[in-house]
């Protein structure tokens, strides 16, 4: 799966291109939902700012514990 840290501007390019609208807004920036993510890779290419990655399980972690803040 994807993530997407702290360089997001919110700018929404990336929501309408996931196919399994993994995409979500919080509240200062988009996440992705890492359990319905199915690692197509369209959104990253796409993000302005590079600011969507693939994850390894020790990010997967820190963007959770992130999100819930």
């Amino acid at each position: 799966a994807y993530y997407i840290n702290d360089a997001c501007t919110s700018c929404g390019v990336c929501l309408p291109e996931c196919p399994t609208k993994s995409i979500f807004k919080g509240r200062m920036q988009f996440f992705i939902d890492y359990d319905s993510c199915m690692d197509c890779h369209i959104c990253g290419p796409i993000c302005p700012v590079n600011a969507i990655f693939r994850q390894n399980d020790n990010t997967k972690i820190e963007f959770k514990i992130k999100s819930m803040k």
